[in-house]
């Protein structure tokens, strides 16, 4: 692909990724009543979602050590 190329479509991506999640914003913030209480556990959950498949590869290898001196 030429740079050229690849620069437009980064700059048409980028833009409308930033209008589509402003717009969306926009528009939860006035769908959902006070929403900002959400927040938090919202993102812990999307964190604990994101550290899940580190901590099943630590767990799994772990017991596979455990097997291995046994």
């Amino acid at each position: 692909m030429h740079y050229s190329t690849l620069l437009v479509y980064n700059i048409v991506g980028g833009l409308f990724w930033a209008i589509s999640m402003s717009a969306l914003d926009y528009w939860l913030g006035n769908t959902i009543p006070d929403s900002d209480r959400y927040l938090l556990p919202i993102l812990g959950v999307i964190g604990l979602l994101a550290l899940s498949p580190t901590i099943v590869r630590l767990l799994r290898s772990g017991m596979q050590q455990r097997h291995t001196r046994e």
